[in-house]
């Protein structure tokens, strides 16, 4: 068609033809092109998406494997400790049916203003044999009795800090109400 329009036999009108007939090949050609590119971009981008969600897909299987290998090694550690637990308890009746640990009853709670009170009538004399003295063997030791045992040295310190104290007065009292009679 180049050939056509360099050709002096056709007229200028024919010729402005051809012209627009070639632009219109041309730019039918250049979309034609652009439209291939854009479809082989998008071609291509699909199948990184695609990639992309099948490395998901493989991270978040493996994740979910990973996970439930741990729940099930997680399970057989709670069995194993509960049949553990179980032979444990089993061996505190093992012994003609007497439980591993000694049971007993706490004592009531201990009133501490009302044992300080009575630890002021008592001499020092008292309180130092009480605290020298040995528990028996086997005993219990509770918290009432840690609690006694922490009033006691606490009254005797106040009375070597006071350059011992003599008894409080309601115990001379009765001491003196004796002789009297």
């Amino acid at each position: 068609m180049q050939d056509a329009l360099d050709d002096a036999m056709i007229s200028d009108d024919m010729k402005a033809k051809i012209r627009s007939l070639i632009e219109r090949a041309k730019e039918m050609f250049f979309a034609k092109r652009l439209r291939q590119e854009q479809a082989e971009k998008k071609k291509k981008q699909e199948e990184e998406q695609l990639i992309q969600m099948q490395q998901r897909l493989f991270y978040a299987m493996q994740q979910y494997e990973k996970l439930k290998q741990q729940q099930a090694e997680q399970q057989l550690i709670v069995a194993f400790n509960n049949a553990f637990n179980a032979k444990i308890q089993a061996m505190q009746y093992s012994l003609n049916g007497v439980p591993m640990y000694k049971i007993s009853i706490s004592d009531p709670p201990l009133d501490i203003a009302a044992y300080r009170q009575t630890l002021s009538y008592q001499s020092s004399v008292t309180l130092i044999k009480t605290i020298k003295s040995k528990p028996p063997k086997g005993q219990v030791i509770n918290a009432a009795d840690l609690a006694k045992s922490t009033a006691t040295i606490s009254e005797i310190l106040k009375r070597a800090k006071n350059k011992a104290q003599p008894p409080k007065v309601g115990l001379q009292k009765r001491h003196k109400a004796k002789l009297k009679l």
